[in-house]
């Protein structure tokens, strides 16, 4: 099992810094670009990128791996859809009749997760719709690549109404007010059908398979892993060797009576605990699946309705 080394929702760069050629290329062609190019005098220490933000020259990768990596969400991507569906990502008009506030995070991890009547949402960085700095600073590694273009990618879903494009704009998620909804429209278009149907789903980063996710869910199943690889297996091990060192009955005194009645009763407490969790683990997914099937039912009672004789327009 993969161990885990942070603690659930610091900074932890699973990205290469080396560059390499990988042929790939931005999801949209330069004609379609958002944000113009930066600025960098030849012998400047800094580097002005598109959106007029001021870096030094020297610390733009490490800059842009700390604001694009979700590393911790990878850690345990393979458990994710049992915190959100499979491509769930509601626009932001829908996200308000849900009663749902729109808040603003920096923190890429928690883009897109949701608590109670909040969700977190990660503003659209300016050097993302720029293509000349995507296609040198982005392109390579590959991972970085993906974690570009998973969060352009929500944004497609983010934004698909001139509505969700009002809303943004009003909730500082774009990151400039001179962007209109047409320029918008061709924009993403094309982002949408290069990340969608020409190529391959892996070219978006793993944790962008999946949309929005339960905050509360994506603790419990961090902590939950945590309980497994880093406290039962090493404390289990531990009592059992401690255990097997001390026979009952023997003539050692009742000091090592007590020590091999604490050894098995601390192992029974560590399967106690891991029990625990993993009943309230099975209540989690029981509760999933059962919000799954209904919004698949929900979803073909609208698909039938559409369809009635009577609705037909």
């Amino acid at each position: 099992m993969n161990m885990l080394r942070s603690r659930p929702f610091g900074f932890r760069s699973s990205v290469n810094n080396s560059r390499s050629q990988t042929g790939l290329k931005p999801p949209f062609e330069q004609s379609l670009q958002l944000m113009a190019n930066g600025e960098h005098a030849p012998g400047d220490p800094w580097r002005v990128l598109p959106g007029q933000q001021s870096i030094l020259a020297s610390k733009v990768s490490k800059y842009l791996d700390k604001e694009l990596e979700v590393s911790r969400l990878n850690e345990i991507d393979d458990w994710l859809h049992w915190a959100g569906r499979y491509n769930n990502i509601r626009p932001l008009h829908r996200q308000k009749l849900l009663g749902r506030e729109i808040v603003i995070t920096e923190k890429t991890d928690l883009h897109l997760i949701w608590y109670d009547n909040r969700i977190f949402v990660k503003p659209l960085p300016a050097f993302l719709l720029n293509f000349e700095f995507f296609e040198k600073e982005l392109c390579e590694p590959v991972e970085l690549y993906k974690y570009a273009n998973g969060l352009l990618w929500s944004y497609t879903k983010l934004i698909q109404n001139e509505s969700d494009f009002r809303i943004a704009k009003d909730s500082q998620l774009l990151p400039s007010r001179d962007i209109s909804w047409k320029d918008w429209t061709q924009f993403f278009g094309e982002v949408e059908i290069q990340l969608n149907q020409r190529g391959p789903k892996d070219r978006r980063n793993k944790r962008y398979h999946f949309g929005e996710l339960r905050l509360n869910r994506v603790n419990f199943i961090y902590r939950f892993l945590r309980l497994i690889g880093v406290v039962y297996f090493p404390v289990t091990l531990s009592v059992m060797q401690t255990a097997l060192t001390i026979k009952p009955g023997e003539d050692f005194g009742s000091l090592h009576t007590a020590s091999f009645g604490f050894s098995v009763a601390s192992m029974l407490a560590v399967v106690v605990s891991v029990f625990m969790a993993a009943a309230a683990f099975v209540v989690l997914v029981l509760d999933n699946l059962f919000a799954l099937m209904m919004h698949w039912k929900q979803k073909r009672r609208e698909d039938e309705e559409a369809v009635e004789p009577g609705n037909a327009v």
